[in-house]
């Protein structure tokens, strides 16, 4: 099967790209590189002794979709501008982008009979969660533009069902780690995220402020699930194998299950690293969750996908690929 990955030079998309080349499919790669470059092509056939057809395009003209269209079967949907502060400063340029972008590609696979998508989700739809750990049928409640863009696109993609278009949407926790062979990984720049701030901060590069240490937590800082990304890659393809199989539409939560504090991630950097991490202690946000976990029962039950990699394993990975990238 042939599949189109679109933004598949980017941090999660490369490395879904690997395991489905892993899985003997076809891929195909649409990217804008606006926030990636194709070196990451070649990292990729070095780590699979496989080749990519890269189309250098945006989702924004039909003409770069319709090339990208080409012989293909399935896409994989993560070309998308991700930065909840960002969407929140340039909303309308997030909507163009993300929601509109999302348009173009459904239009263009049903101009060219392609019926099944898997489509990059967030946990952020869910907004600051009401039960823990968070279950597909909770309520969804995005707080920011970017939430609310992923949102629309998933509504966008449930009436596509109409016209013959399947689709999986999977809602991802906090995506970590690297590939484990340090060729791949996380922009170390990416400070939007926390594992790479504290990483930066080991060798005192950033300044690391922690919101708040009086949570009713086990070390009174916020929890959060992290999911490794080769898991997450794992389960795209899982995904894409279970919608040709059963040919209908669905929701999963992908994460981990459980809970890191923003100080065992701290702990954890200076054990991998051999390095003290500086950081201060500021006032906390009251607008953000104290603890968001998922639960993965659905995908373990529908798509036989569960994380296998911990939270040291994240570190482990990401600081390899630190140590080989910067």
């Amino acid at each position: 099967m042939r599949v189109l990955v679109t933004g598949g030079c980017g941090y999660i998309g490369s490395h879904t790209v690997i395991e489905l080349l892993k899985s003997n499919f076809e891929v195909v790669v649409i990217d804008n590189l606006e926030n990636s470059k194709t070196d990451i092509l070649d990292k990729i056939n070095e780590i699979t002794g496989k080749k990519v057809r890269f189309v250098e395009g945006d989702l924004k003209n039909e003409s770069d979709i319709v090339n990208a269209l080409e012989g293909v079967e399935a896409v994989i949907h993560f070309a998308a501008y991700k930065s909840i502060t960002d969407s929140v400063k340039e909303p309308l340029k997030y909507f163009e982008n993300n929601v509109l972008g999302t348009y173009n590609l459904l239009k263009g696979m049903d101009k060219y009979s392609v019926s099944k998508i898997v489509f990059s989700s967030s946990a952020a739809v869910y907004g600051n969660p009401v039960h823990i750990p968070v279950r597909e049928s909770d309520m969804i409640n995005p707080l920011s533009p970017y939430g609310r863009n992923k949102y629309c696109m998933e509504l966008l993609l449930e009436d596509c069902k109409n016209i013959g278009i399947q689709h999986v949407a999977l809602r991802y926790f906090n995506t970590a780690g690297a590939h484990e062979s340090g060729k791949i990984g996380e922009d170390p720049d990416a400070l939007g995220n926390l594992i790479p701030r504290v990483f930066k901060a080991s060798k005192g590069e950033y300044h690391l402020m922690i919101r708040g240490d009086k949570y009713d937590t086990r070390d009174g800082t916020g929890i959060r699930d992290y999911v490794h990304v080769s898991d997450l890659a794992e389960g795209h393809v899982k995904a894409l194998q279970w919608l040709s199989r059963e040919g209908s539409s669905n929701v999963f939560n992908l994460c981990s299950g459980e809970g890191t504090t923003v100080m065992e991630i701290v702990k954890g950097v200076e054990y991998v690293t051999g390095r003290e991490v500086d950081y201060e202690i500021v006032e906390s946000d009251p607008s953000e969750a104290v603890i968001v976990t998922g639960s993965y029962s659905k995908a373990k039950k529908y798509l036989n996908w569960e994380p296998k990699r911990k939270i040291d394993k994240i570190l482990e990975d990401a600081n390899r690929w630190y140590n080989a990238a910067c």
